[in-house]
């Protein structure tokens, strides 16, 4: 049997639980870019599945922190960055208001959460997986 505690060696859950990390990634790179920057312009609505998605990834947020994925401080650190976002995400109402999208969006900014994850990806992507 191929599991750790039965058998099997660290490793060999290492590699799926690090593809499924870094593809999770992927996803909550493409759900931040999509939130607006700058509401000149732009209606204000919040879209029922994007606060879905939100609210999914931040589940898989909190299930990778409790993960041997957040042994690495680094990671963890970015995990933990990545849940506020989110959470502040999958709280949005059907028509958020200016301020609620600009508090998220600083709050990326500040803590360079898409930079981040792009970084990330990026290595994870050009280590040939």
């Amino acid at each position: 049997v191929d599991r750790v505690g039965q058998g099997g060696s660290a490793g060999e859950v290492a590699e799926p639980l690090q593809r499924a990390t870094y593809e999770y990634l992927a996803r909550a790179v493409a759900l931040l870019d999509s939130i607006p920057r700058s509401t000149q312009g732009t209606p204000l609505r919040s879209d029922a599945r994007f606060v879905a998605d939100a609210s999914q990834l931040l589940g898989t947020t909190r299930l990778l922190l409790d993960s041997p994925a957040a042994s690495d401080p680094r990671m963890r650190a970015l995990l933990e960055d990545l849940e506020l976002v989110l959470a502040q995400v999958s709280r949005l109402r059907t028509a958020p208001r200016a301020d609620e999208l600009t508090f998220i969006a600083e709050a990326m900014d500040e803590r360079a959460v898409v930079p981040r994850l792009r970084t990330v990806t990026a290595s994870y992507t050009a280590s040939g997986y």
